[in-house]
This record gives structure tokens, sequence and C-alpha cells, in this order.
């Protein structure tokens, strides 16, 4: 979280952030909110772990990625879901080239952080400061804010004055200790709070279906520990060491879980307001599922999956790079288990390889 330093004499200018705590600025819930137009089948393309660093070769990455995103179809995606570790071991020239190249794209797209993002020869403050600056970065001006993380965000699609769909960023931070970190306690509260504003609520309502909220699509780097939850279940059944889809389920696990170690009450949000239908992290480089979870006494059942690695130039296998792409739908189709299809994990079906020069 970023901090505010206080000056003792500056007693005037702390009393104009007396809604604050700790030096932190209590911001209005629109100020986390971008909009997006709503269409039938609206595409989303989801890229991570890119990896962009100092010895690559930049204009090859640049190339490379606008094939990646073109590669549904050569359609044009709506939005475009950066979702960590875009940079490692990077520089400015790095970070300012890959938001020229992607506001040259004229596709809308919003920068999640991964445990990599800051290992770079520039501030903290210099990638914030480019996606203020870029044309098409959905980006949140919320600096010294009291929420954890710095890319936390809600994506409004909206059908005129509409809503139909969202999408929600949460920064699952870097590293406690020698751990992984995880999604911090008040930014679950922020996605609570952000979910009943924007339908209305000042509070939870007392009877809540699946109706009562419209649905979005979560994403954030590291992997919660549901994820590890999912796949032991899952690799009980089946061979883990080779790719399965098994009615509904998807699993190509050819690493590790990196989860953070420490439990968070995410899930239990999550399976009370009925809305989030999945949840979208990287991390583990060549991981690629679409993993139904359910947990016991809930109804609610989320997707969880690893989205394709979509960088060339570390930590990748041929085989199994690309993006992974969704398209949402306003109202839920059947899936062949009889599950609520919100939208369509288009990856599992249309698997996309991208020949690597």
């Amino acid at each position: 979280m970023k901090k505010i330093i206080k000056f003792p004499s500056l007693l005037i200018l702390f009393s104009l952030l007396c809604s604050c705590s700790n030096g932190a600025i209590n911001y209005k819930d629109v100020d986390y909110i971008k909009t997006l137009n709503w269409h039938e089948d609206f595409l989303v393309c989801h890229l991570g772990d890119l990896h962009l660093n100092v010895a690559s070769d930049i204009q090859k990455q640049l190339d490379y990625y606008q094939k990646v995103i073109y590669s549904y179809n050569n359609q044009k995606p709506d939005v475009v879901i950066l979702n960590g570790d875009t940079f490692m071991n990077s520089n400015k020239e790095c970070v300012t080239r890959l938001f020229d190249f992607l506001d040259g794209l004229e596709i809308p797209y919003a920068f999640n952080y991964g445990n990599h993002d800051l290992q770079g020869s520039y501030s903290p403050d210099f990638i914030d400061n480019c996606l203020k600056n870029a044309q098409y970065a959905l980006y949140a001006d919320t600096p010294n804010d009291n929420v954890y993380g710095r890319s936390n965000l809600l994506i409004n699609i909206k059908n005129n004055d509409e809503l139909k769909y969202q999408i929600f960023l949460l920064d699952s931070n870097s590293y406690l200790g020698l751990e992984y970190d995880c999604i911090h306690q008040d930014q679950i509260e922020w996605y609570e709070r952000m979910l009943l504003s924007t339908h209305g609520y000042s509070s939870a309502p007392n009877n809540i279906t699946n109706d009562t909220f419209k649905k979005n699509l979560l994403f954030t780097h590291i992997p919660t520990l549901e994820f590890k939850k999912a796949y032991n279940e899952y690799k009980n059944n089946f061979d883990d060491n080779i790719p399965v889809l098994s009615g509904d389920d998807y699993c190509d696990m050819r690493e590790g879980i990196s989860a953070s170690k420490k439990e968070t009450r995410l899930f239990e949000y999550i399976n009370k307001y009925k809305a989030t239908t999945m949840i979208g992290v990287n991390h583990d480089h060549v991981n690629n599922t679409d993993l139904w979870y359910k947990e016991e006494n809930s109804d609610w059942a989320v997707r969880l999956i690893y989205g394709q690695k979509a960088g060339i130039s570390c930590y990748f296998d041929e085989t199994n790079i690309g993006a992974t792409f969704y398209q949402l739908f306003d109202t839920p189709k059947k899936s062949i288990n009889g599950n609520d299809l919100y939208f369509n994990d288009i990856n599992k079906d249309y698997l996309v390889q991208i020949v690597v020069d």
C-alpha cells in the first residue's frame, strides 16, 4: 500500500485528509471504475507473463504480441488484460515501448501487477505514470489510496446505461517475507463494496440469488489456495502428467502451483454474492487449466483458469504459449454437465499456438 509521509508541521494538509487513515486517501468508488461498451460475444484477451526485459529483442517481442492478440480468428478483442509479470528485470524503454505499442493497436487494455513488474531500473511510480498518460489504458488514478496494492480496478461493461458484465482486477501483490503475498482483506472488502455500490446497494441484500448481481470475471496474478485444492481433487481421478479434458474441466498442469500459503476470505465473499464466475491467474508459466471449483456447503461454482503464458523471453514451452480468450454471454448457456456458462473459454476449445520465429 502506498503511503504519504506526514510531517507534524503540515497540520492543515493533514486536516484535508481527515477521511484517511495511516496517511492513505479514501477515494470515491467511481474513481476505481472504467467503462466499456457491451455487445454480444464481447471478447476479452487475457495475456500474462510477458517478462519483457532488457535482454529482449523488443521489436521481435512486439511483433509477436500483435500476432497473439489477434490470434483468435484474426478478430480484434474488445479489451486486453495484462495479468501480471508483464515486465521482469526491465527498464524505462521496455515499459514505454510496450505501452506505445498497445496504444497503437487502439484496443483498451488494463494492467495488473505481478511479483516481477517492479523489478526494474525505474521508480515504483513509473509504470503508473505511463498508464495514466496512455490513451487506451484503463487505469485507476488513485495514488496513496487506502486499499492495498497498486492495480485494483473495476471495468463496467454497459449497453448505454444498463450494466451487462463486470471485470475485476485485484493486485495479488509480491512477497510476504520469503513467501508469495496474496490478496489482502481490505482488497476483498473493496471488492464487496464495489460490487454492492455498482448494483445500487449500500449493504448486502437479505436474499441473494444467482440473478441478484451481474456476473464478473476476476483477474489476479498469483493463484489463490483454491487452485491447489481444486487440482488436488482433480488429480485423484486423472493422470496429472498429461493434458486432460473431462466434462467441463480442462487441465494441463506442467508446473507446480506457487500460491500464497496464507488463507484469505476471498471465496467467502465470492460464494456469498454469486457474481464472480471465474478467477484468471498466471504466475506458474506453463500451467493451463479450466477447473470448476465448488466449496462444500456452497451452491456456487467458480471456474479456476490459468491463462496461457504469452511471452517468449523466458519460462516458456513452445507447445503451450499464446493467449486465452473469453467471449461473454448476456444470457447463460448450459454446459454438457448442466453448469451455467456465463462466458466461453475459447482457449480450451481453440488452443492458440503461435509459431515462434
